[in-house]
């Protein structure tokens, strides 16, 4: 995986399919934005966290780091948060 090439697009069309997963509706990504991004892979239980950094959309204000998990071929949101509930700091 050490070549892997993850987009901009990628993870909007990642975070789409989880959102759906979680409220069962398709969600516009035009109206979604984020300045960066983290990528962990775990080979032992074969999970994908991405975890997205000064996220901004238009449906979730106040939401500013948001991790989705991939653990078996679905993406899922793990978790949306304030800078403050995260324990993140802008570097």
């Amino acid at each position: 995986m050490n070549d892997l090439q993850i987009t901009y697009k990628d993870i909007l069309q990642w975070y789409g399919e989880a959102m759906l997963h979680e409220t069962g509706e398709e969600i516009a990504l035009f109206a979604i934005s984020f300045e960066n991004f983290t990528y962990e892979y775990d080979s032992r239980s074969q999970e994908t966290k991405i975890v997205m950094y000064d996220f901004r959309v238009m449906h979730e204000p106040g939401v500013d780091v948001v991790t989705i998990i991939n653990n078996g071929g679905k993406w899922f949101l793990h978790d949306m948060q304030s800078w403050a509930e995260s324990g993140y700091t802008l570097k």
